[in-house]
């Protein structure tokens, strides 16, 4: 009757969760909710900071192998975005053009401050991720029922704890 409905559709290959199903069931656990990573980031977001929902904002997950974009709007997830840099390309960067071994390229990653062999990679890697999430933002943007621009970002996951940077990313994107 010309009524419209937002509908969301999330597919995941059976394989890949009966793996996860089965590493549960192996440890004695038995899980109530199955939930897209995207997701179960903004239920966590919204939950424990309701008061940051205004807005266009940003969740940024960034992981071993991959980063996860998911932008809200008014605390609405809008679009979900995977950009294919994670915490693994910075260590296997810095492997390759300082020929230093992964646990060392990890205790940098992993340190409490930027150092000078660490700081060409944060600005490599971390303007691919800006670039991302700027391109995520653009499409929201020219795609979206807001017009208004991405306000916040809030960064997690492992990668978010890179020395440097959420400086770096913070820069970038003002």
């Amino acid at each position: 009757d010309g009524l419209q409905m937002t509908v969301l559709l999330v597919a995941a290959k059976r394989e890949l969760i009966e793996t996860k199903l089965s590493l549960l069931a192996d440890v004695g656990l038995e899980p109530s909710i199955i939930d897209v990573d995207a997701f179960a980031l903004h239920n966590a977001f919204e939950l424990n900071y309701p008061d940051a929902m205004r807005g266009v904002v940003g969740l940024v997950n960034i992981g071993h192998e991959l980063t996860n974009v998911n932008i809200l709007d008014d605390g609405v997830p809008v679009l979900t975005r995977d950009i294919q840099v994670g915490t693994r390309r910075f260590r296997e960067d810095m492997q390759r053009e300082r020929g230093i071994s992964a646990e060392e390229a990890d205790r940098m990653l992993q340190g409490s401050e930027t150092t000078a062999e660490l700081e060409p990679f944060l600005e490599t890697r971390g303007e691919e991720l800006a670039v991302g999430i700027e391109r995520a933002a653009a499409f929201l943007q020219s795609a979206s029922r807001s017009s208004a621009g991405l306000s916040r970002l809030y960064t997690t996951g492992g990668g978010a704890r890179i020395p440097g940077l959420n400086r770096v990313l913070a820069d970038r994107l003002r």
